[in-house]
């Protein structure tokens, strides 16, 4: 690595720039000057690769996600997890975003879905928590249903995640790091259903991922997506979206702090080990920006207009005009 060649040309590499007399300096590269602005805060990357105009982009991840998929289809790209049908009612309750079935929130349930895309015929993986209710604990916030209507969805999220086998990008969004699975099966959930998981707690564990754990598991997975699909490229950025709730003893600032730094640093990892993987820092953008700007009154949910500023950023640098 060549530090002093970075030192000379990285014109972002102050936090805050002094002078030779201790006195900050206004360097409108430094993070300092950035934050000063009182905007949202433009961290800059410098992308490994290019993606064209209407190039299929399939998108892993919660509700930020979400969110994006909807920029990015604005911005002309095939988005297939945006153009998704789904009925509403198979939600437990109210829900902002259609395909909110989609969301996936640990790496464990991120890797499923991908080989799940690279498999002809998967294992549908339902479980039956009631004489004829059925659970898919592949998506999120969906209720119990009869096994011909839970096993219909199934089929409909495997033929969509078969797209990761012939997109262009890849955009996988790190949620959390807290992980539910089936001591059976060894089955990571991707949520938790507290109906489905009551009637199975005999066989229903939790562990509080790693550094090393998320690695390997998306490691694993982008290895087989880059021998089906040779051409693909990956962008995995973290969701600033806080956990909802922990299932540890930590206050939830100290589990939700946890839960994003272990995934800030295998995401570092990724890009150093697969050349066809780039990070792009969503995160730090929100997360460095004016508090009041940036978030929805929950808290929890990134304000639209921040997200497209974000998603304009993400544009900017991968799209080639």
């Amino acid at each position: 690595m060549d530090v002093v060649k970075f030192r000379k040309e990285n014109l972002h590499r102050y936090w805050c720039n002094y002078s030779s007399h201790g006195v900050a300096g206004d360097d409108p590269g430094s993070a300092r000057h950035r934050i000063a602005l009182g905007d949202v805060v433009i961290v800059e990357n410098q992308p490994r690769f290019k993606i064209h105009k209407g190039a299929t982009i399939y998108t892993i991840g919660s509700c930020f996600a979400r969110n994006v998929e909807r920029s990015l289809k604005r911005q002309g790209f095939r988005v297939p997890t945006a153009e998704i049908e789904i009925d509403k009612d198979i939600y437990i309750g109210h829900t902002v975003f259609h395909n909110t079935v989609l969301n996936k929130y640990n790496a464990h349930s991120m890797a499923t879905e991908i080989l799940r895309g690279l498999e002809a015929s998967p294992d549908p993986g339902l479980v039956e928590v009631d004489p004829g209710q059925w659970y898919d604990p592949q998506t999120s916030y969906t209720r119990l249903m009869a096994l011909e209507e839970v096993s219909a969805l199934r089929n409909k999220l495997d033929e969509l995640a078969r797209n990761v086998a012939n997109s262009d990008l890849v955009v996988m969004t790190l949620g959390l790091t807290e992980t539910w699975f089936d001591t059976s099966s060894k089955v990571a959930f991707n949520g938790l259903n507290v109906v489905a998981i009551k009637h199975r707690r005999a066989t229903t564990a939790f562990f509080n991922a790693t550094v090393a754990q998320v690695f390997e598991v998306l490691a694993d997975a982008l290895e087989k997506l880059i021998g089906r699909n040779p051409e693909v490229k990956v962008v995995v950025t973290v969701s600033p979206v806080p956990m909802a709730q922990t299932f540890t003893n930590l206050d939830v600032f100290t589990a939700n702090t946890y839960s994003k730094a272990v995934l800030r640093v295998a995401a570092q990892m990724l890009t150093a080990r697969f050349p066809f993987v780039d990070y792009f820092p969503s995160y730090e953008m929100v997360m460095n920006s004016p508090r009041a700007m940036t978030w929805a009154d929950d808290q929890v949910h990134v304000a639209p207009p921040v997200v497209e500023q974000v998603i304009s950023a993400f544009a900017s640098r991968y799209i080639d005009v």
